[in-house]
């Protein structure tokens, strides 16, 4: 379902200029929690990249995550390269949440 989500979200590009509608923190996070069930690491940089947003406007959304208390920031495990983003506990029991509503909502 969160594949679903995150390609729907994507659709708005073929039909509508995304710009008028940007919501970049819900990109993120979504972004986020997809890469997470993937068991991916994401940085800024590259999650940046997967939603074509800009460094600074990535950086302001996760600081908008991390005060809601639904990402953090942890050290690479390599000791090396940039911070790792994390969703929290919070976090991912939020977008569960939200998935499970969204599920039950498509059989409906």
């Amino acid at each position: 379902m969160s594949r679903r989500i995150f390609n729907l979200t994507r659709l708005r590009d073929v039909y509508i200029d995304s710009s008028l509608f940007r919501n970049s923190a819900w990109e993120v996070f979504l972004t986020l929690y997809l890469k997470r069930e993937e068991q991916l690491q994401v940085s800024l940089a590259s999650i940046c990249i997967d939603i074509r947003l800009s460094e600074a406007d990535g950086q302001d959304a996760l600081n908008q995550l991390s005060a809601a208390g639904l990402v953090r920031l942890e050290d690479n495990p390599s000791g090396e390269g940039p911070q790792i983003i994390d969703l929290t506990d919070q976090g991912r029991q939020r977008m569960d949440a939200f998935i499970g509503a969204a599920e039950r909502a498509s059989k409906a």
